[in-house]
């Protein structure tokens, strides 16, 4: 079994896997020309590999679910929570204000779209997660 996910900061809206397989992708709610998944096991699994091999942006992630038993798979026990460990990573460019003074807006855009790409590129490497 596969599981499938979109990175939506990869997604530019092409659109092909909802064409190659309609009823596992869509578009995204709420997220101008984003798709996203919405049930990856109405189709077969070489039909899924097939969208995201279409995808040029390479946004869509396959995983075999077997890969992650048991342990990211497991069920809790009856009563128990379930331990989970979640890193949360904040920047800050210490000293900004002054750097937008100096460099100028067009400059200041081209570093802060570096910043985010750098860590949106180091996120996915190791499938983290960015969060707006």
């Amino acid at each position: 079994m596969l599981r499938a996910r979109v990175d939506r900061h990869r997604c530019i809206g092409a659109g092909n896997c909802i064409t190659i397989a309609p009823s596992a992708f869509d578009w995204h709610d709420g997220d101008f020309a984003k798709a996203d998944v919405v049930d990856p096991a109405s189709v077969e699994d070489e039909l899924l590999r097939e969208a995201a091999l279409a995808c040029p942006t390479l946004a869509i992630v396959i995983e075999e679910v077997q890969e992650f038993l048991p342990w990211q798979l497991r069920t809790a026990e009856a009563g128990r929570p379930r331990r989970v460990m979640k890193t949360f990573m904040f920047t800050d460019m210490v000293g900004s204000t002054a750097l937008v003074e100096a460099l100028g807006d067009e400059a200041w855009a081209t570093l802060l779209r570096w910043h985010d790409d750098t860590l949106r590129s180091l996120l996915a490497a190791h499938q983290g997660e960015e969060i707006s």
